[in-house]
Protein backbone atom coordinates (compact mmCIF):
# COMPACT_ATOMS: atom_id res chain seq x y z
CA UNK A 1 0.00 0.00 0.00
CA UNK A 2 2.77 2.29 0.86
CA UNK A 3 4.51 1.57 -2.41
CA UNK A 4 1.32 2.31 -4.28
CA UNK A 5 1.05 5.70 -2.59
CA UNK A 6 4.65 6.47 -3.43
CA UNK A 7 4.08 5.54 -7.06
CA UNK A 8 0.92 7.73 -7.20
CA UNK A 9 2.85 10.72 -5.82
CA UNK A 10 5.56 10.26 -8.37
CA UNK A 11 2.95 10.24 -11.16
CA UNK A 12 1.39 13.45 -9.86
CA UNK A 13 4.79 15.14 -9.69
CA UNK A 14 5.54 14.12 -13.28
CA UNK A 15 2.24 15.51 -14.48
CA UNK A 16 2.90 18.84 -12.82
CA UNK A 17 6.39 19.16 -14.35
CA UNK A 18 5.12 18.41 -17.91
CA UNK A 19 3.80 21.37 -19.97
CA UNK A 20 2.83 21.51 -23.62
CA UNK A 21 5.54 22.99 -25.84
CA UNK A 22 4.89 26.59 -27.01
CA UNK A 23 3.59 26.98 -30.55
CA UNK A 24 6.27 27.56 -33.15
CA UNK A 25 6.21 31.08 -34.65
CA UNK A 26 4.98 31.21 -38.26
CA UNK A 27 7.96 33.01 -39.65
CA UNK A 28 6.82 32.80 -43.25
CA UNK A 29 3.38 34.27 -42.61
CA UNK A 30 4.79 37.03 -40.41
CA UNK A 31 7.36 37.96 -42.98
CA UNK A 32 4.68 37.90 -45.67
CA UNK A 33 2.46 40.16 -43.59
CA UNK A 34 5.28 42.56 -42.95
CA UNK A 35 6.33 42.62 -46.65
CA UNK A 36 2.73 43.18 -47.79
CA UNK A 37 2.35 46.07 -45.40
CA UNK A 38 5.56 47.62 -46.70
CA UNK A 39 4.43 47.13 -50.32
CA UNK A 40 1.08 48.75 -49.60
CA UNK A 41 2.76 51.69 -47.88
CA UNK A 42 5.12 52.20 -50.82
CA UNK A 43 2.24 52.25 -53.34
CA UNK A 44 0.37 54.77 -51.25
CA UNK A 45 3.43 57.01 -51.13
CA UNK A 46 3.90 56.74 -54.89
CA UNK A 47 0.25 57.58 -55.49
CA UNK A 48 0.49 60.61 -53.22
CA UNK A 49 3.63 61.83 -55.01
CA UNK A 50 1.98 61.32 -58.40
CA UNK A 51 -1.11 63.25 -57.31
CA UNK A 52 1.06 66.12 -56.06
CA UNK A 53 2.97 66.19 -59.35
CA UNK A 54 -0.25 66.22 -61.36
CA UNK A 55 -1.59 69.09 -59.28
CA UNK A 56 1.55 71.09 -60.08
CA UNK A 57 1.78 70.26 -63.79
CA UNK A 58 -1.94 70.16 -64.62
CA UNK A 59 -2.33 73.78 -65.79
CA UNK A 60 0.64 73.32 -68.11
CA UNK A 61 -0.49 70.42 -70.22
CA UNK A 62 -4.20 69.90 -69.55
CA UNK A 63 -6.78 72.16 -71.27
CA UNK A 64 -9.10 73.90 -68.84
CA UNK A 65 -12.02 75.89 -70.25
CA UNK A 66 -12.10 78.08 -67.17
CA UNK A 67 -8.65 79.56 -67.81
CA UNK A 68 -9.00 80.09 -71.60
CA UNK A 69 -11.08 82.69 -73.43
CA UNK A 70 -13.70 81.34 -75.83
CA UNK A 71 -12.82 81.20 -79.54
CA UNK A 72 -13.40 84.49 -81.41
CA UNK A 73 -15.96 84.12 -84.19
CA UNK A 74 -16.43 86.20 -87.33
CA UNK A 75 -19.46 87.91 -85.84
CA UNK A 76 -17.45 88.88 -82.76
CA UNK A 77 -14.81 90.48 -84.97
CA UNK A 78 -17.35 92.32 -87.12
CA UNK A 79 -19.06 93.71 -84.02
CA UNK A 80 -15.73 95.22 -82.95
CA UNK A 81 -15.09 97.07 -86.24
CA UNK A 82 -14.96 100.85 -86.07
CA UNK A 83 -16.91 103.21 -88.35
CA UNK A 84 -15.34 105.63 -90.81
CA UNK A 85 -16.53 107.92 -93.60
CA UNK A 86 -16.00 106.99 -97.25
CA UNK A 87 -16.35 108.92 -100.51
CA UNK A 88 -16.06 107.48 -104.01
CA UNK A 89 -16.25 109.13 -107.42
CA UNK A 90 -16.50 107.51 -110.85
CA UNK A 91 -16.93 109.49 -114.11
CA UNK A 92 -20.30 108.85 -115.64
CA UNK A 93 -19.34 109.59 -119.25
CA UNK A 94 -16.05 109.14 -121.09
CA UNK A 95 -14.86 109.06 -124.67
CA UNK A 96 -13.25 106.07 -126.32
CA UNK A 97 -9.48 105.90 -125.66
CA UNK A 98 -9.87 108.67 -123.08
CA UNK A 99 -8.20 107.96 -119.74
CA UNK A 100 -10.32 108.93 -116.72
CA UNK A 101 -9.76 108.59 -112.97
CA UNK A 102 -11.76 106.88 -110.24
CA UNK A 103 -11.05 107.83 -106.62
CA UNK A 104 -11.89 106.43 -103.17
CA UNK A 105 -11.14 108.03 -99.80
CA UNK A 106 -11.70 106.75 -96.25
CA UNK A 107 -11.26 108.86 -93.12
CA UNK A 108 -11.98 108.52 -89.38
CA UNK A 109 -12.52 112.20 -88.54
CA UNK A 110 -14.25 113.93 -91.47
CA UNK A 111 -17.90 113.39 -92.24
CA UNK A 112 -18.90 111.73 -95.49
CA UNK A 113 -19.97 115.08 -96.99
CA UNK A 114 -16.74 116.80 -95.94
CA UNK A 115 -14.69 113.94 -97.32
CA UNK A 116 -16.52 114.01 -100.66
CA UNK A 117 -15.56 117.69 -101.04
CA UNK A 118 -11.87 116.72 -101.02
CA UNK A 119 -12.19 114.48 -104.11
CA UNK A 120 -10.53 115.52 -107.38
CA UNK A 121 -13.85 115.54 -109.24
CA UNK A 122 -17.44 116.03 -108.15
CA UNK A 123 -19.02 115.03 -111.44
CA UNK A 124 -20.30 111.62 -112.35
CA UNK A 125 -21.23 108.89 -109.86
CA UNK A 126 -20.58 110.15 -106.33
CA UNK A 127 -21.07 107.79 -103.37
CA UNK A 128 -20.58 108.96 -99.78
CA UNK A 129 -21.48 107.42 -96.43
CA UNK A 130 -20.24 105.56 -93.38
CA UNK A 131 -18.84 102.02 -93.48
CA UNK A 132 -17.36 99.61 -90.92
CA UNK A 133 -13.59 99.42 -91.28
CA UNK A 134 -10.67 97.38 -89.98
CA UNK A 135 -7.12 98.59 -89.50
CA UNK A 136 -6.31 97.29 -93.00
CA UNK A 137 -8.71 97.75 -95.93
CA UNK A 138 -8.54 96.25 -99.41
CA UNK A 139 -10.33 98.10 -102.23
CA UNK A 140 -10.60 96.83 -105.80
CA UNK A 141 -12.23 98.30 -108.90
CA UNK A 142 -13.42 95.72 -111.43
CA UNK A 143 -14.61 96.51 -114.96
CA UNK A 144 -14.40 93.56 -117.38
CA UNK A 145 -14.90 95.70 -120.50
CA UNK A 146 -12.54 98.54 -119.50
CA UNK A 147 -8.79 98.78 -119.11
CA UNK A 148 -8.43 99.36 -115.34
CA UNK A 149 -5.01 100.20 -113.88
CA UNK A 150 -4.62 100.57 -110.08
CA UNK A 151 -2.40 103.52 -109.19
CA UNK A 152 -2.22 102.76 -105.46
CA UNK A 153 -1.83 99.63 -103.37
CA UNK A 154 -5.00 97.56 -103.09
CA UNK A 155 -4.44 96.80 -99.36
CA UNK A 156 -3.67 99.81 -97.19
CA UNK A 157 -3.38 100.45 -93.47
CA UNK A 158 -5.77 103.21 -92.45
CA UNK A 159 -4.27 106.35 -90.98
CA UNK A 160 -5.83 107.84 -87.86
CA UNK A 161 -4.64 111.34 -88.78
CA UNK A 162 -5.33 111.75 -92.50
CA UNK A 163 -7.52 110.25 -95.24
CA UNK A 164 -6.47 107.03 -96.94
CA UNK A 165 -6.78 107.16 -100.73
CA UNK A 166 -7.17 104.71 -103.62
CA UNK A 167 -6.82 105.72 -107.30
CA UNK A 168 -7.54 103.89 -110.56
CA UNK A 169 -7.20 104.90 -114.19
CA UNK A 170 -9.86 103.65 -116.63
CA UNK A 171 -9.52 103.55 -120.39
CA UNK A 172 -12.48 102.43 -122.52
CA UNK A 173 -11.79 100.68 -125.80
CA UNK A 174 -15.30 100.59 -127.18
CA UNK A 175 -18.50 102.58 -126.89
CA UNK A 176 -21.62 101.63 -124.99
CA UNK A 177 -22.45 100.88 -121.35
CA UNK A 178 -19.80 99.40 -119.06
CA UNK A 179 -20.35 97.93 -115.59
CA UNK A 180 -17.90 99.08 -112.92
CA UNK A 181 -17.86 97.34 -109.50
CA UNK A 182 -16.10 98.61 -106.37
CA UNK A 183 -15.47 96.11 -103.55
CA UNK A 184 -14.21 97.07 -100.09
CA UNK A 185 -12.86 94.24 -97.92
CA UNK A 186 -11.90 94.35 -94.26
CA UNK A 187 -8.77 92.38 -93.35
CA UNK A 188 -9.61 90.72 -90.02
CA UNK A 189 -8.19 88.01 -87.74
CA UNK A 190 -10.53 85.21 -86.66
CA UNK A 191 -9.25 82.57 -84.23
CA UNK A 192 -5.62 83.53 -85.03
CA UNK A 193 -6.25 83.21 -88.79
CA UNK A 194 -6.11 86.29 -91.06
CA UNK A 195 -8.86 86.55 -93.65
CA UNK A 196 -10.77 89.10 -95.74
CA UNK A 197 -14.42 89.97 -95.27
CA UNK A 198 -16.33 91.94 -97.90
CA UNK A 199 -18.14 94.79 -96.18
CA UNK A 200 -19.36 96.88 -99.16
CA UNK A 201 -20.00 96.35 -102.86
CA UNK A 202 -20.96 99.25 -105.18
CA UNK A 203 -21.87 98.76 -108.84
CA UNK A 204 -22.24 101.64 -111.29
CA UNK A 205 -22.72 102.00 -115.05
CA UNK A 206 -20.27 104.05 -117.08
CA UNK A 207 -21.29 105.34 -120.50
CA UNK A 208 -18.67 105.55 -123.22
CA UNK A 209 -19.45 108.02 -126.00
CA UNK A 210 -18.01 108.60 -129.45
CA UNK A 211 -17.16 112.20 -130.39
CA UNK A 212 -16.60 113.64 -133.85
CA UNK A 213 -12.95 114.22 -133.01
CA UNK A 214 -12.50 110.57 -132.20
CA UNK A 215 -14.28 109.50 -135.39
CA UNK A 216 -12.10 111.76 -137.55
CA UNK A 217 -8.85 110.80 -135.82
CA UNK A 218 -9.73 107.11 -136.03
CA UNK A 219 -10.60 107.39 -139.73
CA UNK A 220 -7.32 109.12 -140.46
CA UNK A 221 -5.35 106.47 -138.60
CA UNK A 222 -7.10 103.69 -140.45
CA UNK A 223 -7.02 105.30 -143.93
CA UNK A 224 -3.91 107.42 -143.89
CA UNK A 225 -2.35 105.46 -146.76
CA UNK A 226 -5.31 106.09 -149.04
CA UNK A 227 -5.49 109.67 -147.92
CA UNK A 228 -1.82 110.20 -148.57
CA UNK A 229 -2.00 108.65 -152.06
CA UNK A 230 -5.11 110.71 -152.83
CA UNK A 231 -3.26 113.92 -151.96
CA UNK A 232 0.04 113.05 -153.59
CA UNK A 233 -1.43 112.30 -157.03
CA UNK A 234 -3.35 115.63 -157.45
CA UNK A 235 -0.38 117.56 -156.14
CA UNK A 236 1.93 115.80 -158.54
CA UNK A 237 -0.34 116.53 -161.50
CA UNK A 238 -0.70 120.16 -160.46
CA UNK A 239 3.05 120.58 -160.03
CA UNK A 240 3.73 118.96 -163.39
CA UNK A 241 1.21 121.16 -165.23
CA UNK A 242 2.61 124.25 -163.61
CA UNK A 243 6.12 123.31 -164.60
CA UNK A 244 5.13 122.76 -168.23
CA UNK A 245 3.37 126.10 -168.39
CA UNK A 246 6.42 127.81 -167.00
CA UNK A 247 8.68 126.16 -169.62
CA UNK A 248 6.36 127.24 -172.47
CA UNK A 249 6.32 130.81 -171.25
CA UNK A 250 10.13 130.87 -171.11
CA UNK A 251 10.41 129.60 -174.72
CA UNK A 252 8.05 132.19 -176.03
Amino acid sequence: MRSILILFCLLLAGCNNYSSPPPQPMADSVEADVYYSYEESLEEQLEEQLEEQLEIEEPGFLYDDSIHEPFITTDDVLDQLETAAMAFNLPEVADIKETVMAQLKVDYHLSAIQLSETLMSHEGHLIAGNIPVSKILRAELIAPTLEVTPLTAASQALSSQQPTEWLWSLRPVKSGEHLVVLTINAVVKVDDEQAERTIKVFSETMYITVTARYVISTWIKEHWQWLLSGLIFPLTVWFWNRKRKKEKSNRS
